[in-house]
């Protein structure tokens, strides 16, 4: 009898295992803990390659055409020297995603873009300079260490892009914004608002506005108490850039915003999720989340596990969700928010969102600004209503029970203590 049972539950435990094997293979991609890399730059590097492949940047590595170094004309067929760049990017990108030898392709994938730059004058913008420089940079950081070298640079690429405004006398007047905005981009809107406001006063107040602001991003990057604001400044900065000229300036718009996850603390474990698993919104939520989490970083904790009152005074919140983490706690939409933050696939996909859209969905620049207003704190209330109505509403249709005829129970203390 013992050895029927053992052999009917073998091919059971083989197509568990097989199940396993192919989630961890299909998840790898998102974990970015226990490599030689720290966890931000290992993601912010993973982001960078992404929008190379995404956006098809990838497909237009150099030719060898009109090089600034005269060795490249030597260098054999333009179309082999060009596949062989993009081949060695592909590969190197596939072995950073998966967590092979991330220091060596972060090296690799900036040398590609270094080589690229230097063998055609073509090629060559300040986007993908930026992009090299970020790759080669991430790539002699380590583990245990701070990523000063990439926080230095994003101050440097500021303080350049203000100097250089600053000593432009078409931009201290306004002369150039008037010319680049009113004639080249937009001249019917552009007439339009200078039919209310006079058009030289009004150019010179978005220069200067310009300025001003990567000045304070300087600012910001250099002291570490205001990381956080800084982020969020240069995230409205660079969105609305996106608005109204709808374009990321090649790349960018997603090397600037990936960069800031050099200024990212990324949070330890135990990171402690409690959560109402009567409802089954934040059921399906959970489910998610544990998915995704290949490194296991996220612990979720029913309510309803223990008939202990909690001894924090948190009884049964109304959000239905918290997350705690070095003595914190995070309640509803700003749980919810931080949870995305802290997942790389939310980073992915808003990559690949805005780079590949499909044809019915051109005004990606509208999706920019959503994500910008769903993180912003000054719309906290508007993002914990809408969070709150959903709930309200998935449980109408679902049919769960009423928060109010469940017993309040909650075993955070435990969790905290664990």
């Amino acid at each position: 009898m013992a050895t029927t049972v053992a052999n009917t539950s073998a091919p059971a435990t083989n197509v568990t295992l097989l199940f396993s094997r192919i989630r961890a293979l299909l998840t790898e991609p998102l974990r970015v803990t226990g490599t030689e890399l720290p966890e931000n730059v290992l993601l912010m590097a993973k982001v960078i390659t992404l929008a190379f492949i995404a956006t098809g940047q990838f497909r237009l590595f150099s030719w060898h055409f009109l090089p600034f170094v005269p060795l490249f004309d030597r260098m054999g067929s333009p179309a082999l020297f060009h596949w062989t760049l993009v081949a060695i990017f592909l590969a190197a990108g596939a072995a950073l995603f998966f967590n092979r030898r991330v220091r060596l392709c972060c090296l690799v994938l900036g040398g590609v873009l270094t080589i690229s730059l230097l063998s055609s004058r073509m090629y060559f913008e300040n986007n993908r300079t930026y992009c090299a420089c970020i790759l080669i940079l991430a790539g002699l950081c380590a583990q245990g260490q701070k990523p000063w070298p990439l926080r230095f640079q994003v101050v440097l690429v500021y303080f350049g892009a203000a100097m250089n405004k600053l000593l432009d006398q078409d931009w201290r007047s306004g002369q150039f914004f008037a010319y680049w905005f009113g004639q080249i981009h937009h001249p019917q809107l552009w007439a339009q608002m200078t039919a209310l406001i006079p058009a030289m006063p009004l150019a010179k107040f978005f220069c200067w506005t310009t300025i001003i602001t990567e000045l304070i991003l300087v600012a910001g990057f250099l002291v570490p108490r205001w990381y956080g604001w800084a982020i969020l400044l240069g995230a409205a900065y660079h969105t609305a850039l996106l608005v109204v000229m709808n374009s990321t300036f090649g790349m960018f718009y997603y090397a600037m915003l990936a960069s800031y996850l050099a200024f990212v603390e990324w949070p330890k474990p135990p990171l402690v999720v409690v959560y109402d698993n009567q409802r089954r919104s934040l059921d399906s939520i959970r489910r998610f989340f544990v998915w995704v989490d290949t490194a296991g970083q996220f612990t979720w904790v029913p309510f309803h596990s223990q008939p202990a009152p909690s001894d924090l005074a948190l009884k049964q919140p109304q959000n239905s969700l918290l997350l705690l983490y070095q003595g914190k706690v995070l309640r509803g939409f700003a749980a919810f928010k931080r949870l995305l933050l802290w997942n790389p696939l939310f980073y992915f996909g808003y990559v690949i969102l805005l780079g590949r859209q499909p044809r019915f969905f051109q005004y990606h620049r509208w999706v920019a600004v959503f994500v910008l207003a769903m993180f912003t704190p000054f719309l906290a209330f508007a993002g914990e209503s809408a969070y709150q109505w959903i709930l309200h509403r998935r449980q109408q249709f679902s049919g769960d029970p009423m928060e109010e005829e469940r017993p309040p129970a909650c075993p955070v203390s435990k969790a905290m203590d664990d």
